[in-house]
């Protein structure tokens, strides 16, 4: 069953390998604590700086890929300890929501950093960055297909963008 794939599984598996495994690698970096700050900006030059979006850990479903070359809106680094991951499931046991979560200045949880949105199926749906609960930058659309469908500017956040 295994080698029975057909050659568009195998390419959007592949596709998926591509541009998950440098952007886990990059984003494991940025995280890097004991590093000096001169040695660490080297390093996320060298893995296409700050605007490479973050990786879902854990994600098993292949799903669109997306150009890492692309420019998204970046948090600021937080260090580990302050940086929680906000995650919710579809019944089917899939990944739904995956969000990045920082206290804001009064000390409360609030979705800052990437954000994304999955079909059911696991597809991706949506990908973008949050500011204190609100979207901004640039978030990207995806059809059921998983194919780029829209982008939107959101620039420091429009009214609904939470």
């Amino acid at each position: 069953m295994f080698l029975r794939r057909n050659m568009e599984e195998w390419k959007r598996i592949a596709k998926a390998i591509v541009f998950h495994v440098p952007i886990m690698l990059c984003t494991m970096l940025r995280l890097a604590i004991a590093l000096p700050l001169a040695t660490l900006a080297t390093l996320l030059t060298a893995c296409g700086g700050p605007t490479t979006p973050v990786a879902p850990p854990n994600q098993t479903t292949p799903q669109a890929a997306t150009s890492p070359t692309e420019p998204v809106a970046v948090a600021p680094a937080v260090p580990t300890e302050e940086v929680k991951l906000m995650k919710e499931f579809w019944d089917t046991g899939k990944l739904k929501y995956w969000n990045e979560m920082r206290k804001d200045s009064a000390g409360k949880w609030q979705k800052t950093g990437l954000g994304r949105a999955y079909y059911s199926d696991g597809i991706l749906e949506r990908e973008g960055m949050y500011k204190d609960g609100t979207r901004v930058g640039i978030w990207k659309y995806y059809d059921d297909a998983g194919n780029l469908a829209r982008t939107e500017d959101r620039g420091e956040g429009k009214p609904g963008g939470a």
